[in-house]
């Protein structure tokens, strides 16, 4: 049995909504009836299954969603849609059955995920520490070869260790944007290592160097084929390596072959 997804017509009527244009409508109004959309508002979708559905391509799903981040409406977090008002809008407080069912929702919702909500703190709409959020570990992560202590941070008369936590969402940021997704307990092994060691870059940081190197044609070329292992990458420290020199598009090579003429 199909389920059912009420939009009230003052959606229409919203301020923001009449802000965007007919395409970011439609991709606002997939999201909140998605056949895989949750009662909490969270919930798993690939890209792949976001651009089929709507006819998109990924950069325009990419540069939409970036749209709805800027403007703290929908979140794509770790593979998931995160709409922070959706629990708002199912009355919870006033029917139990509803309540129940988001927070059985939330329990099943992934750490990574739970990481990036708090990390870039998402103005999520439901009192969390009414729920008990799964900020353990598996016992997968566990049988890294080091213990998880980190060194203090000061920040002024305080003094708070690293979590493991924190790192582990580090990782995950990286782990999503990184284009060869293999070997991923060795990837998050060295990563863990480099980062008791503080040898790791900040992880904004990281991502900007990973992206520069994506549109590389080096890691363009042979579908990918030249991209190192994740492990490997972190292993030697190769986001301290030099940008290899562009090779100029088509378009411009053409242009400069017309000097010759």
């Amino acid at each position: 049995m199909a389920t059912q997804r009420y939009i009230s017509t003052s959606f229409w009527n919203d301020p923001w909504i009449q802000t965007l244009d007919p395409s970011e409508k439609l991709l606002y109004l997939y999201f909140m009836t998605s056949p895989l959309s949750s009662i909490s508002g969270i919930y798993e979708v690939t890209m792949r299954r976001v651009c089929f559905d709507t006819g998109y391509n990924e950069d325009t799903t990419k540069r939409i969603i970036k749209r709805f981040e800027n403007d703290k409406k929908l979140y794509y977090c770790c593979g998931f849609v995160v709409i922070p008002s959706w629990p708002k809008h199912q009355k919870w407080e006033e029917k139990e059955t509803i309540k129940r069912g988001i927070e059985k929702h939330l329990n099943t919702v992934p750490k990574r995920v739970w990481c990036d909500i708090v990390s870039r703190k998402i103005p999520y709409q439901y009192p969390l520490e009414e729920i008990l959020l799964p900020y353990g570990y598996d016992p997968s992560y566990l049988d890294i070869e080091f213990e998880f202590e980190f060194d203090i941070i000061k920040d002024g008369q305080n003094c708070t260790k690293i979590a493991p936590n924190v790192v582990e969402e580090e990782f995950s940021r990286f782990w999503h944007v990184w284009p060869k997704k293999v070997q991923k307990k060795t990837a998050r092994q060295k990563y863990f290592l480099m980062h008791k060691k503080k040898r790791l870059p900040e992880i904004n940081e990281l991502l900007e160097i990973i992206e520069k190197w994506k549109n590389t044609e080096d890691w363009k070329k042979d579908d990918g084929r030249y991209i190192p292992h994740p492990a490997t990458w972190i292993n030697q420290e190769r986001w301290e390596d030099a940008l290899p020199t562009q090779v100029i598009s088509q378009e411009d090579k053409n242009y400069k072959d017309g000097w010759d003429d």
